[in-house]
């Protein structure tokens, strides 16, 4: 074989060895290259261009703790607070009570406000009728209670002052009907047994308060007199001066009655307080 044909064959030689070795498993090693040891898996990253090795390891794996699932607490129940109980209230009217003492000469009785309880009204213990005398009282019991429960309009002249000064339990606060022939009228709640008047006059334009009789009435439409003055006052008979700035009693009755009127003497029914006597 001449020396040109001597690097084909040898080409042609290692080839077709290559290719036996190939089919038959058989690792072939080549002048100048290094054997290769076992071939490992490679397993392709989807991320990325970098191959990653898979473990091999056959170490039995631990464990791991398993979460355990939580325990239900049943809830206590707290039971209500109880609160405090709602106070109930009591509707309390407060009436002047006459206090038994002796009265020192000159003076009037004193009055002190005494709260009581509201009740009922006092049954009427007679009928008022014009043809049966009127009963007389030659003083204001002990026992009965004086009251300012009641509502009061003016007729036949207008008045001068705040008409609720008559029974605000105030001295100082009046008011008048200056004109003469006026009318202060009262309506009581009920129909209590009423025996006598307190009066607390006041000097009005300084004159006297003059007074000319007290009716009562059952309906505010029928009238009997209950009290007519035997003095004068100047030229008009039957005619009462009331005492200014102190406590005045006219004593009648005792009779029924709603309504209670007052009439004017010809000088001014300047008044700066008015209680009812009522019979328990």
């Amino acid at each position: 074989m001449t020396a040109p044909r001597r690097p084909v064959f040898l080409a042609l030689t290692l080839a077709l060895a290559a290719l036996a070795c190939a089919y038959s498993d058989v690792p072939i090693a080549t002048p100048g290259s290094q054997q290769l040891a076992t071939p490992v898996p490679v397993v392709l990253s989807a991320t990325g261009p970098a191959p990653t090795l898979e473990p091999t390891s056959t170490d039995t794996p631990v464990p791991t703790d398993t979460p355990l699932p939580p325990t239900e607490v049943p809830p206590t129940e707290v039971p209500p607070t109880a609160g405090p109980p709602t106070p109930t209230s009591t509707r309390v009217v407060a009436i002047a009570t006459v206090e038994p003492s002796a009265t020192p000469e000159g003076g009037s009785e004193a009055a002190t406000e005494t709260p009581t309880a509201e009740g009922p009204t006092a049954e009427p213990s007679a009928t008022l009728d014009p043809s049966i005398p009127t009963p007389t009282l030659a003083a204001i019991p002990l026992e009965a209670t004086f009251t300012r429960v009641f509502t009061t309009t003016a007729d036949g002249d207008f008045p001068y002052g705040l008409i609720r000064a008559l029974n605000d339990a105030q001295v100082s606060t009046w008011a008048s009907l200056r004109n003469g022939r006026g009318v202060w009228q009262f309506e009581l709640p009920g129909t209590p047994v009423v025996s006598g008047v307190r009066l607390y006059a006041h000097r009005d334009r300084d004159a006297d308060t003059t007074l000319l009789g007290i009716d009562l009435s059952l309906d505010g439409q029928s009238w009997i007199v209950v009290y007519k003055p035997l003095t004068t006052c100047g030229a008009t008979p039957a005619c009462a001066v009331i005492a200014q700035e102190a406590d005045f009693d006219i004593p009648f009755g005792p009779l029924p009655a709603r309504f209670i009127r007052l009439r004017s003497g010809p000088s001014a029914l300047a008044l700066a307080e008015v209680q009812f006597a009522l019979m328990p």
